[in-house]
């Protein structure tokens, strides 16, 4: 669970733990294969199965270096 984190602050305390996804890369030999949905399916089970009710997303949001990547993450639902 230490990759989950948590809001923990003596005023505020989460109640349900936060997933946090930064960094899914794969080989460029191996894009368009699927690897990063089957990576992101299993962070996603694992976060469900931490008792996560969210994952928050961290990527590249230059329009070239990161378009591959946020058009994956905008293909699996998130926003």
């Amino acid at each position: 669970k230490d990759l989950i984190s948590r809001l923990n602050n003596k005023d505020t305390e989460c109640k349900v733990p936060k997933g946090y996804v930064s960094n899914v890369l794969t080989w460029k030999s191996r894009r368009g294969l699927g690897y990063s949905r089957v990576l992101m399916a299993a962070l996603e089970g694992i976060a469900r199965r931490w008792g996560c009710d969210d994952i928050r997303l961290h990527v590249d949001a230059d329009e070239v270096s990161g378009k591959i990547a946020r058009g994956l993450y905008w293909s699996l639902g998130y926003e």
